[in-house]
């Protein structure tokens, strides 16, 4: 982890990570926003780099299901229909458990005596993200998400004129 942080301070440009970013082959868009595009499948990243740590970033990354926030831990529930609802727990009562549908932000209400089992899946972003990247692409990436939400990291502006993504969260360029 210190040495891809270590080589991406020296060797990565954020600028570069725009584009790896927005790209579909990192499908990063597809689940994360940064300003007001993207989607809202994990986490907003707009200000990452003020938020969590190198180490954090670089772990989550590379090894997305080392630190997962707990309001992003996917939840499987199991009904006595046999239908299964995955989503994010967003409350849980005596009486049901309350699931946010990651990909439109449903809430669905599932009464208690209609589940059969309940199963903590954990984050929803897949291993292997980065292996598709090569070594510069990948510091370009950590580069510009360490970046993000800091004073000298490129702003919103710089964001949306390198690299155009649209509002639904894909990319304009490939």
């Amino acid at each position: 982890v210190d040495s891809v942080i270590t080589d991406a301070q020296k060797h990565g440009i954020a600028e570069r990570g725009i584009p790896v970013f927005a790209n579909a082959k990192s499908a990063c868009l597809s689940c994360h926003k940064i300003g007001h595009h993207g989607a809202t499948v994990g986490p907003d990243l707009t200000k990452i780099g003020r938020e969590r740590t190198p180490q954090q970033i670089v772990e989550s990354v590379f090894w997305p299901k080392r630190d997962v926030k707990p309001e992003y831990s996917a939840v499987s529930i199991v009904k006595s229909d046999g239908r299964v609802i995955r989503g994010y727990k967003v409350n849980a009562s005596p009486k049901s458990v309350i699931l946010k549908d990651p990909t439109n932000a449903t809430l669905v209400s599932i009464p208690r005596d209609e589940i059969e089992a309940e199963v903590v899946n954990g984050t929803l972003m897949p291993d292997g993200l980065t292996s598709a990247m090569s070594r510069p692409q990948q510091l370009d990436l950590v580069q510009f998400l360490l970046s993000l939400g800091k004073d000298d990291g490129p702003s919103l502006d710089v964001v949306n004129s390198s690299c155009p993504i649209s509002e639904t969260g894909s990319s304009l360029k490939s």
